[in-house]
Formats: C-alpha cells, structure tokens, sequence
C-alpha cells in the first residue's frame, strides 16, 4: 500500500535522523573541545542605570583592570558617549592598540533628507559580535566586549517594528506586532550570548525592573540570559552636599548567590574641592573573584 511505504519511509527517515543527532552529542562530549567551551562560558552581565551615574567609567576600567599587553577590548558605542571617557582614561597608544572602539552609523534616504537607519543600526552591531569571533579565532587576544548603548537598541528594534506595520510612533500595537521587535533585538543579544568571552550590555533605567508593573517580557529574557545584573546609582552625601557617591549594587549572580545585594562605592567625587576618589578595585573584586578567572559555569 502507498500510504504504508511512506509511512515506513518516514519512521526510516526519524530513525536515520535520531542516530545522526546521538552520534553528534557523543562526538561533543566524548571527542572534542567543545563541551569544555560550553562549561566555561564567561560573564554575561547586565548594568543598568541613569545617565551620568558612572555606567561607562566602571565598564571600562571592569575590562580593562589587568589587561596585558597583548590583550584587548571591544568597546561598541552605539549611543557614542564614550569617546571623551575614552580619552580620559587611557594614553593615545592604549587606544589605539587595546582599545579597539567601534562606533556602528548607518544611515538611509527617506523623505529627500539622510536619517538614521534604525535597522541597519541593529543589524551592524549583530554582525560585528561575527567580527569579534573571528578576530579571536584569528589570533587576537580578546579579553572582552563592552556593548554601550543597549537601550537605544531595543528603541531601533522598535522602529523597525513600527515601519514594518506601518505604525506611527504614537499609535497602540497589536500583541503579535511586539513579537517583530522582541526577535529583532533577540537576534542581537543572542549573538553576543554566543560569545567565549565576558560580554557587558549597558542600558539606561529602563531594563531595571524594580517597581515597574509592565516590564517587558523581552527585557526580562535578557535578564533572564545573563548570569549577572548590577544597577548602577548615585547619591548625595546627606552630612556634605557637595559630595556624590556613585554605588554598584549586585541585583543577580549566578556564580555567587552570596554576592547577590552587596554594593560598592566605586567613585565619591566632591564637587567643591574638584576631588574624585576611585575604588574599582574593590568593584572588580566582587564582579570577577580572583579565583573565578572570569568565568562563570553556571
């Protein structure tokens, strides 16, 4: 009978398919490298907070503490506030050699006048996580990638979204229309996810959850992703109101539940005396132990 032959054809098929997979993952846990890469995935880690409390600064320094001489870090910045922090922190030659920044512009003709091409903005800053792993598979010694900017992203995810439904950007949506964004900025963060080195993504206030009833569902599976979230803050001295102090609290860390709560004054800048205290060191300490290596296994 015909439909008897297909059907046999097709449980064949399955059975083929079955055995292509099972020797597949016995060839990733038994004979190769690969399943040791999976168990050493480093830091993913969330830091959010408002503009001006430090995100920045403390990222940089968080990367680069420690860097040797034949190292370097990937500094993505897609709101371009970076560049004078940049300068203030390192000497011209640490720059150009261990700081490789990449400032993603993509533009596009509408309306007879040259905008800002939201989707090509998403979709550069995807494909340079590509650019990261071949560099590392090329040789380069990429001790991570800093990712400033996050929040931008997901409002470019948006506009694609709203251009591909030809929405306004004041007119309500439709729960399926959501989804377009939710996997254009998934698509993104998935591929940096994918990354065998320490990846931070900066993001303004907005991917704090804390005392938000309508958080995103696209924001959480970020959070969710991450095996770290920190919230960066500041606050003024009640005793002295010329002096700020910049905190990093710990909100998630899945390598050290013990961690989870801590805070860290990283910076108190007296803004009467024009005088800044660092202490990164002690951040550093507490975001990658000294025996962790920067990996987390979880």
């Amino acid at each position: 009978m015909v439909i008897g032959k297909t059907l046999e054809r097709k449980a064949e098929e399955t059975r083929k398919t079955s055995e292509s997979l099972k020797d597949e993952a016995y060839r990733i846990m038994f004979e190769s490298d690969e399943q040791k890469k999976t168990d050493t995935i480093h830091k993913k880690i969330l830091m959010s907070g408002d503009n001006g409390t430090g995100k920045t600064s403390l990222a940089l320094f968080l990367m680069t503490h420690n860097l040797a001489d034949d190292e370097c870090i990937i500094y993505i910045d897609v709101d371009r506030s970076g560049a004078e922090i940049i300068k203030d922190f390192f000497e011209v030659q640490d720059i150009n050699h261990q700081i490789r920044s990449f400032k993603p512009i993509a533009t596009m003709e509408r309306d007879g006048a040259t905008v800002l091409d939201e989707e090509g903005m998403v979709n550069l800053v995807t494909s340079a996580s590509a650019a990261v792993q071949q560099a590392i598979d090329n040789g380069f010694k990429v001790k991570g990638v800093i990712i400033d900017g996050v929040s931008f992203l997901l409002e470019y995810a948006e506009a694609k979204m709203r251009l591909d439904k030809g929405l306004d950007a004041d007119s309500g949506t439709q729960l399926n229309a959501w989804k377009i964004r939710s996997q254009f900025f998934r698509e993104f963060t998935s591929a940096y996810m994918g990354l065998d080195v320490p990846v931070m993504f900066i993001s303004h206030e907005d991917f704090i959850p804390e005392g938000k009833e309508n958080f995103a569902e696209v924001k959480k599976r970020l959070i969710a992703e991450c095996s770290m979230r920190i919230i960066i803050e500041k606050e003024v001295s009640l005793e002295n109101p010329h002096i700020t102090y910049y905190n990093m609290i710990v909100r998630k860390n899945r390598s050290d539940i013990f961690a989870v709560g801590r805070s860290v004054t990283f910076m108190t800048v007296n803004n009467e005396s024009k005088k800044i205290e660092n202490n990164y060191e002690e951040a550093y300490d507490l975001i990658f132990p000294p025996n962790s290596n920067q990996k987390d296994k979880s």
